[in-house]
């Protein structure tokens, strides 16, 4: 499953088409949403050449997956649903849209509840770190 299958699996109120975003909306909505942002592509290593000539490449791809809180809330209201996206998330996701089969899944850096100056509502960050062979 996808990131956003993924969140929806760990948070069943959750609307997909409404509630997670490539980008931070204009206008912000009302509710809490989630961006998943692609941060990093990048190759890792080079794997021996096949019988067809291709040069299989392990890459690893580095999303940003964005919590905002709802409107009003504090950084308390939003470490519940951090600490569960931040345990599950890795485990659930196996691919990502316009990529092969994911090899792996690891939890990056995170970055916990924090107030946000443009919003001014609080956000946490999970980052995952996607291997697969190209």
């Amino acid at each position: 499953m996808n990131v956003a299958q993924a969140l929806a699996q760990l948070f069943p109120t959750l609307v997909p088409a409404r509630d997670i975003h490539e980008a931070r909306p204009t206008p912000l909505p009302t509710g809490a949403f989630w961006v998943i942002s692609e941060i990093t592509d990048a190759a890792r290593r080079d794997y021996y050449p096949e019988a067809n000539g291709a040069r299989p490449q392990e890459r690893t791809l580095t999303l940003l997956i964005t919590l905002y809180g709802k409107e009003g809330w504090t950084l308390s209201d939003l470490r519940p649903i951090w600490q569960a996206a931040r345990a599950g998330l890795a485990n659930l996701v196996t691919e990502h849209p316009g990529y092969p089969p994911l090899r792996g899944v690891t939890r990056g850096a995170v970055l916990p509840p924090t107030p946000d100056s443009d919003t001014r509502r609080p956000l946490a960050a999970v980052r995952l770190i996607c291997v697969y062979i190209e």
